[in-house]
């Protein structure tokens, strides 16, 4: 295109802009003509900063939103204005409160002019727009779309025109004029398949599209036919003049995993930073309270930053995430959300940002995946449904089929240290990759294991698919924590969400008999789970627990009713549990309430009840040598120690008797001022 092509093109772009904006500020809302009392009623706001020193026009931006229930009304949309001027935007709703209001969507939006290393202000408000038709087949295909997977080795070449062209029917993820995104799947051989997002931008309402992005992946995670496979790989994209913009010599692309690569077709638009409310993002549950106003260290973020550039970040590549999940010792993906998103949601820094992501990506390589390819089941082409198939158990499966080469990958998953890799990336972006992770990440909570998934005693004919997520209580946690995010972020439309939603009532249901003292004798409150390992020595016959782990449990379940606040079950676990984490801080020494393992049960075995405090307060002091516990809380005076995740646990059970006294306590006698700052994986604050 020559510079007058060029010139006029952008003429014409600016002055389709301008008409919009007339539109908007003239005339109501001109794609339905209706004005409407409550429209315009501002809910948020977010700051855009450009980064890259280059002034933009027309510059395309599409992010996820969360909203509060109630603040975009079933029938209602969401528009973006500055400065109090309207801006070309659509929004695609993707998840609804049970009233019909907005729980989650995506916006998309057209900036005019974004000078360089400007700052400006985007306010979210309640409208009434249509988005529009967006772009059909044939406007798709009237593009330069295309792209191309060549495969060396299995000899299976992916092509995304052809496959657009074969399509009976487009599947649209965002549809309008603003934005247009497709999802695109093609079937390479029994075993691999490729699966493409394709997002077009077009210069102005009715124009060409000359702002497209790709997302390019191949899986290795059907069910029935998996194995490893090494091939050497080319991406090219474009349609008239294909160009290569991705090679990678033979790897090995582990079995039940997948990769993604992300690239433009034609100018990627210069590098901007957002800045969500996160005070408003906390408000609508979806996000726990983190203390807003803790400023995080410049040194910890390119610390962390580093550590992220250093890794491998290649196709199969693990990040920042650790490959052996059994190991411990105060990793930074160990907690409700990884070290690196509480740092970035606290700073919105885009390093963080692409830590973030960028692990979210990585967790596609983690061999945990596994596709429904039975057509005779219901989530034929999703993941598995323990519903479909409910003997299926992902460890140590004589029934597993298992296709070739299975190791050499390095990896060892479990439920207890499990890292939430795909939640906050989808809840921003509103990218479908990430909600998939999110989906198969519930889904291997669920047939983990099979020992205890019925049930355990519960209620007689329950077979695998009750889904109890059982294990050590960090297994539960971590294992609902991730079920309950699925569960509410998941689209309306999507059979997941029944799904997960159905398998949290069961576990809700499950821990409220396993924990009714009048059913189990145990009265202090500390939760009981199915595996509660006993004492040694002169303890060999008492349960023990740890109350760390406890706090996970109670972390996820205030974020569980949070989230999901017509679950009842939640709600009371949450009282119940909460008081545990309360009242040792009161009822015992309250530096004793910092510990690694507590007895639940004097050395007969006998549980402890609400009228054995003082008894409790007694054999703990037997049971732990006569250790001095100030001495002990000293010792977990670090970020990433017992009494951190105490004091994170006490500031979401702070509306308990004396839960915010509890908060105070630990937090006046830990450092947190300086490690908070750098890690604030357990820096909740109480509302």
């Amino acid at each position: 295109m020559d510079k007058f092509t060029r010139l006029a093109s952008f003429f014409l772009s600016t002055l389709a802009i301008i008409l919009v904006f007339s539109l908007y500020t003239s005339c109501g809302n001109p794609f339905t003509g209706v004005e409407d009392e409550d429209a315009g009623a501002e809910i948020t706001r977010l700051v855009i900063r450009e980064k890259s020193g280059t002034t933009s026009f027309d510059y395309p931006l599409s992010f996820g939103h969360v909203f509060k229930r109630g603040d975009v009304p079933s029938g209602y949309s969401v528009g973006v204005s500055s400065g109090g001027t309207a801006l070309p935007s659509q929004f695609d709703v993707k998840s609804r409160y049970a009233d019909g209001s907005v729980r989650h969507g995506v916006v998309s939006v057209r900036i005019p002019n974004l000078p360089a290393l400007s700052y400006m202000t985007l306010s979210l408000a309640r409208s009434q727009g249509a988005n529009g038709p967006g772009l059909d087949k044939s406007a798709i295909l009237a593009t330069d779309i295309g792209a191309t997977l060549e495969l060396t080795g299995p000899g299976l070449t992916a092509d995304l025109r052809r496959a657009i062209e074969e399509s009976e029917q487009l599947n649209y993820w965002l549809k309008g004029d603003i934005c247009t995104e497709i999802i695109v799947r093609q079937e390479l051989n029994h075993q691999l398949n490729a699966l493409w997002e394709v997002r077009f931008y077009p210069t102005s309402i009715g124009a060409d599209t000359p702002n497209i992005r790709i997302s390019h992946t191949i899986e290795n995670i059907n069910y029935s036919t998996r194995g490893n496979v090494n091939y050497a790989l080319s991406i090219k994209q474009g349609y008239e003049s294909p160009v290569q913009v991705y090679q990678k010599d033979y790897f090995q692309h582990n079995q039940s995993s997948r990769w993604r690569r992300v690239f433009w077709l034609g100018d990627e638009p210069p590098e901007v930073e957002i800045h969500f409310d996160l005070p408003y993002m906390i408000s609508t549950g979806m996000i726990l309270p983190y203390d807003t106003a803790l400023e995080i260290n410049e040194s910890a973020i390119v610390s962390n930053y580093n550590t992220w550039l250093n890794a491998d970040r290649d196709i199969m590549g693990n990040g920042s995430i650790h490959k052996y999940m059994p190991d411990a010792a105060g990793r930074p993906d160990i907690g409700v959300l990884p070290r690196w998103t509480a740092m970035y949601l606290l700073t919105m820094d885009n390093r963080m940002r692409e830590v973030m992501l960028g692990n979210g990506e990585m967790s596609g390589h983690i061999p945990m995946h596994y596709r429904e390819d039975n057509p005779g089941n219901s989530f034929y082409g999703r993941i598995i449904s323990i519903d479909d198939r409910p003997n299926f158990y992902w460890l140590n499966n004589p029934n597993n089929p298992s296709i070739g080469d299975t190791g050499g990958h390095g990896w060892s998953t479990d439920r207890a240290h499990q890292p939430s890799l795909a939640y906050i990336p989808y809840l921003i972006t509103g990218e479908r990759w990430f909600l998939d992770e999110l989906y198969y990440w519930a889904g291997f909570n669920l047939f983990f294991t099979a020992y205890h998934r019925a049930g355990w005693g519960f209620k007689p004919g329950l077979d695998g698919s009750f889904g109890l997520v059982e294990g050590d209580l960090r297994a539960c946690a971590w294992g609902l924590r991730t079920v309950s995010d699925a569960a509410a972020i998941a689209p309306n439309t999507d059979p997941e969400k029944d799904y997960f939603r159905q398998k949290i009532l069961n576990n809700m249901e499950w821990f409220m008999w396993r924990n009714d003292p009048s059913t189990t004798g145990h009265g202090l409150h500390a939760f009981l789970w199915p595996s509660i390992p006993s004492g040694s020595g002169d303890w060999s016959t008492a349960r023990i627990f740890a109350p760390w782990q406890h706090d996970f449990m109670v972390l996820v379940l205030s974020d569980m009713v949070r989230k999901h606040p017509d679950i009842s079950d939640a709600a009371a676990l949450r009282e119940l549990a909460g008081s545990f984490t309360v009242n040792r801080f009161l009822e015992l020494p309250p530096f004793r309430g910092v510990a690694y393992v507590l007895p639940l049960s004097d050395r007969s075995g006998d549980f402890y009840t609400d009228g054995d405090w003082a008894r409790f307060a007694a054999d703990i002091l037997e049971y732990t040598n006569n250790a001095d516990p100030k001495q002990v809380f000293d010792s977990q005076n670090y970020p990433f120690s017992y009494a951190y995740i105490a004091m994170g646990a006490s500031a979401v059970v702070s509306h308990l008797p004396n839960g915010r006294n509890v908060y105070n306590f630990i937090r006046n006698n830990v450092s947190y001022n300086r490690d908070a700052r750098s890690d604030p994986t357990w820096a909740f604050a109480p509302r």
